[in-house]
């Protein structure tokens, strides 16, 4: 029964840690638009697509993490 705890605990820090690279990598991107708008303007495609990119993959892993965490109850 300790090896539950143990991984669960591995999933809640492995939730946590996309979650805050997430936050700062969206934090980053926003500051660099408003920083560089001329680098944005060059692009094909807007420039959130890499905050809607990145939330799409850290929803996915952090989805596994519960299913995985759930699964272990």
């Amino acid at each position: 029964m300790n090896w539950k705890k143990h991984v669960r605990a591995g999933l809640n820090l492995f939730m946590g840690t996309m979650a805050g690279v997430f936050l700062g990598s969206s934090l980053y991107t926003c500051w660099e638009r408003v920083a560089r708008p001329g680098l944005y303007a060059m692009m094909s495609v807007p420039w959130y697509t890499s905050i809607l990119l990145h939330a799409l993959v850290t929803a996915v892993c952090i989805g596994l993490a519960l299913v995985v965490r759930r699964a272990l109850r």
